[in-house]
């Protein structure tokens, strides 16, 4: 206990203490040690995800295969020889098989990239490839909803709603290739986790986020996650059975809704 003098624990002290709720995961990163060096394959390592995705798997001692188009290979020029990169489309079958070979895990950017149903390609290539007993991470939005018991407020409806017909209409991206996608992955067998990420902002890590089973939990209320702790709950999704298919929505564990959920558990 506290002495009189000893100054009250900020919200954040408090929130970091108590650890992160309902995630089952640990704030603390314990690096891999096991016998086996774990082997990795990040599809879309490219884009800004995909990289904070292998900075996060080479900190943690994996292997690291990275799958991305041949004219983004250049963006990850700065890892070295730290990774092997196999160029291709993310969902080109062949591409996938050799990439996913032999690997513990698949971590998968989903991009409704086109009309195409670039999304759905991609999730029907790395579950028809990747070993029976691989860990399968997959990367979405908020918008995807598992059993449609979601709760999605007016603004973000809308915003969705704009950002499904302006990518339609420019044949950008498709939002609806991403449902499919996922639906794809939820009636799979294999060993998956769907991570659906609020809205993104760069910044230095705060730590594993907080999750729930769905958009509309107090919790998640802040909507605002930083790019690299999206990236690092899907490291460390990969040896937490407690995620095993299942689709966590996260929001950021420094964030007001977070600490504020902290500290209501704890009778603050």
């Amino acid at each position: 206990m506290n002495s009189s003098t000893d100054p009250a624990p900020s919200l954040e002290e408090t929130a970091l203490a108590a650890g992160p709720v309902d995630t089952g995961i640990s704030i603390k990163h314990v690096p891999d040690t096991t016998e086996t060096r774990k082997k990795i394959c990040i599809v879309g390592a490219s884009g800004k995800l995909g990289q904070y995705l292998i900075q996060h798997a080479l900190n943690r001692g994996y292997e690291v295969v990275g799958v991305c188009r041949e004219q983004s290979a250049v963006k990850l020029a700065h890892f070295g020889s730290r990774i092997r990169i196999i160029t291709g489309p993310n969902d080109d079958s062949n591409v996938i098989r050799q990439a996913v070979a032999g690997c513990d895990a698949v971590l998968t950017v989903l991009v409704p990239f086109g009309m195409r149903q670039y999304a759905l390609r991609t999730v029907q290539a790395v579950l028809a490839h990747a070993p029976p007993e691989a860990r399968l991470i997959f990367s979405c939005g908020w918008h995807i909803s598992r059993d449609g018991q979601d709760v999605y407020p007016l603004k973000f409806r809308a915003i969705v709603k704009v950002f499904g017909v302006l990518g339609r209409l420019t044949r950008f991206g498709d939002l609806n290739d991403q449902v499919q996608a996922c639906n794809h992955v939820f009636a799979s067998s294999a060993r998956w986790t769907v991570v659906r990420g609020s809205d993104l902002e760069e910044g230095e890590s705060q730590g594993v986020p907080v999750w729930s089973g769905h958009v509309g939990d107090a919790v998640l209320a802040s909507n605002l996650t930083r790019r690299t702790d999206f990236a690092l709950f899907m490291i460390e999704a990969i040896g937490n059975e407690a995620l095993m298919r299942q689709a966590p929505a996260i929001v950021g564990r420094l964030s007001a809704s977070a600490l504020t959920h902290h500290t209501t558990l704890l009778g603050a």
